[in-house]
């Protein structure tokens, strides 16, 4: 079994998703979407922020993957202040 997941920013959310996928599974893929024309080097992040915890915690190193959309970030998604998300449409040209 692989475990999957779709990571948009290293953060706690993204150790603890990888926490729960290796709860699950040892084989774990972490899929990011690289919006059109973002400079963002996701996997430069990945490497200085999580790959030293990883390898401390004995575990194999996921299979990273990143995507490159064509298209441009077409939604964008926030947090209302009554606590539900919304998605909000952006121009496909977003500098998202």
């Amino acid at each position: 079994m692989i475990a999957v997941i779709p990571v948009d920013t290293v953060n706690t959310l993204a150790y603890r998703a990888l926490q729960t996928a290796f709860g699950i599974s040892r084989k774990v893929h972490v899929v990011h979407v690289k919006y059109e024309n973002s400079p963002r080097d996701f996997a430069s992040e990945w490497d200085r922020n999580l790959r030293g915890s990883i390898e401390s915690a004995g575990l194999p190193q996921p299979e990273l993957v990143v995507l490159e959309s064509p298209i441009g970030k077409l939604f964008h998604r926030s947090w209302t202040t009554s606590g539900t998300w919304s998605a909000k449409t952006r121009p496909t040209q977003s500098p998202y």
